[in-house]
């Protein structure tokens, strides 16, 4: 997995991106987003990857921290909730 955090510049999205590592790193599921930015990834299982996100959210000062996943459903990595920063404080 790879992945970038910095939704300050605000210059180019941030990217999620998920490979499959073998003679030569194959991507397979390639995320971009502009308010989002990752900050860690964890692989819960084959299946799954926990991701650790921050965001701007209105009413707080900095970022607000959310949490949220990926999931490989049928040989393609989704986000198992795209609203996963929404809530998130």
């Amino acid at each position: 997995v790879a992945f970038g955090a910095d939704i300050d510049a605000g210059f180019t999205p941030n990217a999620v991106a998920v490979y499959k590592i073998g003679d030569w790193p194959d991507l397979i599921s390639h995320f971009q987003n502009v308010r989002v930015g990752v900050t860690d990834a964890k692989f819960v299982s084959d299946t799954e990857i926990l991701l650790s996100i921050h965001f701007f959210k209105e009413g707080v000062n900095g970022y607000a921290q959310g949490a949220c996943s990926l999931v490989l459903l049928n040989g393609i990595w989704q986000f198992k909730d795209l609203s996963c920063a929404k809530d998130a404080s």
